[in-house]
């Protein structure tokens, strides 16, 4: 594998270029900007050290890029070089250093090398890259030439070494998870501790992991109801009425002293008495409070999906998606009996199969090179009815917790 690097010297370099500029309480950024501008050049540095610089006022005729950074910048920790039509402005500390390659000149007609002839060339290394393969390990510089020079990049060679791969890592996991189970479309449900517990094996690919794994989950739940029933009593009254009848007797006429006729009733009372039978009525409405439980083991086959969201030296987070088909291994029920003061042994109508999907934000501690804990706030829910003869999905939140160590060499 071979790369050819060429680059070609300019005439005249960026910071002997001779620009004319003035300006009056400017920041210096903003100054690189003009100068650029003027002088066809591009300036490259880390605004942190131009930061705390004053503005400044400053007036420059005929003046090289070189003399106006110095006086305008004026700090001596602060150094310029330049590559290509670009100049860096560094600290002298950050600057990187220079390694001697000594290189025989060809002959460009026969492509033989002068044995005599050597171009000694100072080349900035900016980086080291580190290819690891099966056999050897191969190191590649990166370079920059500031000449017309054309450098073929070398193998060089080292001890043989065995595979590393440090993308790829094969994971044991053994974590357990109580968490509080809610039925959640029920409304008489009351949330119950539950418990789970899975064993994983996981392959990661760099930010993805993959694993598969068996488990049990066991699932309680409870259920408060409140039935009423509603009695009618009547009361039957019995007594007496007096009842009085006026009614005319007789009828007289006479005349008075002037000579006009007068008419006189008379009247007659009657009172009699009879019996009279009616009824009260009561509407009496009780409510009655019934406990029912119960609880479900499942053997479950959780397949796991693992992405890395960040990593740091001690710490990794990740988000985990698991789906879990599940097998009911037992369950039942029981209901209070308000006569005996007892729970009931009953019969649980549970599904024999669920699917179960888990999402879970999760904190990883990194203990050593192949031991990690981790914490894991979990939310899991069923995708399929948990009985057989109501559509009741269950929802369980809590906290999963667990160990895993690293397969890897």
């Amino acid at each position: 594998m071979q790369n050819v690097y060429t680059s070609t010297a300019q005439s005249t370099s960026p910071l002997s270029k001779q620009v004319s500029i003035s300006f009056q309480n400017q920041k210096i950024p903003a100054v690189l900007k003009e100068i650029e501008r003027l002088a066809d050049v591009r300036f490259t540095y880390n605004t942190i050290i131009l930061q705390s610089k004053p503005s400044r006022s400053f007036s420059f005729k005929n003046t090289s890029i070189k003399s106006i950074l110095k006086t305008l910048i004026d700090d001596s920790d602060l150094v310029f070089y330049e590559f290509d039509k670009y100049i860096i402005i560094s600290r002298r500390r950050d600057i990187p250093q220079g390694t001697l390659f000594q290189r025989a000149i060809q002959d460009e007609k026969t492509g033989i090398a002068h044995e005599k002839t050597a171009i000694n060339d100072t080349l900035i290394i900016h980086d080291t890259i580190t290819y690891i393969d099966t056999v050897k390990f191969l190191h590649y510089d990166t370079l920059v030439v500031n000449d017309t020079v054309k450098y073929k990049k070398e193998k060089a060679e080292s001890i043989k070494a065995n595979k590393t791969n440090k993308n790829k890592s094969n994971l044991l996991s053994l974590e357990v998870f109580p968490s509080y189970h809610y039925t959640a479309n029920n409304k008489n449900d009351v949330a119950k501790l539950s418990f789970g517990s899975q064993f994983l094996y996981s392959k990661n690919f760099k930010n993805v992991g993959l694993g598969v794994g068996l488990g049990f989950f066991m699932q309680n739940g409870a259920s408060v109801y409140f039935k009423q029933t509603t009695s009618l009593d009547s009361t039957e009254h019995n007594e007496e009425r007096i009842e009085t009848i006026i009614r005319e007797s007789a009828h007289y006429y006479f005349k008075d002293s002037l000579g006009i006729t007068q008419l006189i009733i008379l009247y007659d009372t009657i009172n009699f008495t009879y019996p009279v039978k009616w009824y009260t009525y009561n509407k009496t409405t009780e409510t009655i409070e019934e406990d029912s439980k119960y609880s479900i083991t499942w053997i479950t086959l959780p397949l796991r999906f693992c992405y890395k969201t960040q990593s740091r030296k001690k710490v990794d987070f990740s988000l985990v998606v698991t789906l879990s088909p599940a097998l009911r291994i037992s369950s039942g029920g029981a209901y209070y009996s308000t006569k005996e003061s007892a729970f009931i042994q009953t019969e649980s109508k549970s599904a024999s199969f669920s699917l179960f999907l888990g999402l879970s934000p999760t904190i990883i501690f990194k203990l050593n090179k192949i031991a990690n804990f981790y914490v894991s706030p979990c939310i899991q829910t069923s995708l399929t009815p948990s009985f057989s003869n109501e559509n009741y999905y269950s929802l369980s939140a809590g906290i999963a917790l667990g160990v895993s160590i690293s397969l890897s060499k």
